[in-house]
């Protein structure tokens, strides 16, 4: 009968090891699932919001090239307006000379 009891408590122990053993296995993997869904979660939140950073990035340069782009084409025709202005003066000017000369 002793031996009895100690073959069944033998088993009982096993048994109850494996119960333990499968919840706790159970648990692990749960645990690690929800890491790794939060983990992606976190992931793709980081991925968007460094998207909307480098679409601002995008949008602020070709903001800048467009109001400099129409900067320079303003201070271009302005130059050129001068440019023709001493041009067309200095033109007259030596034609009233050559029409007194002449």
């Amino acid at each position: 009968e002793r031996r009895m009891n100690h073959n069944a408590t033998i088993i009982q122990t096993a048994y109850r090891k494996v119960v333990v053993r499968s919840a706790y296995l159970s648990i692990k993997f749960c645990c690690t699932w929800l890491q790794k869904v939060h983990r992606g979660n976190m992931g793709r939140v980081r991925f968007q919001v460094l998207n909307e950073q480098r679409k601002c990035v995008v949008l602020q340069k070709y903001w800048r090239m467009c109001s400099a782009s129409k900067k320079f084409n303003i201070m271009k025709a302005s130059s050129i307006n001068i440019q023709c202005t001493w041009r067309r003066y200095q033109a007259r000017k030596s034609l009233r000379a050559l029409r007194l000369a002449a």
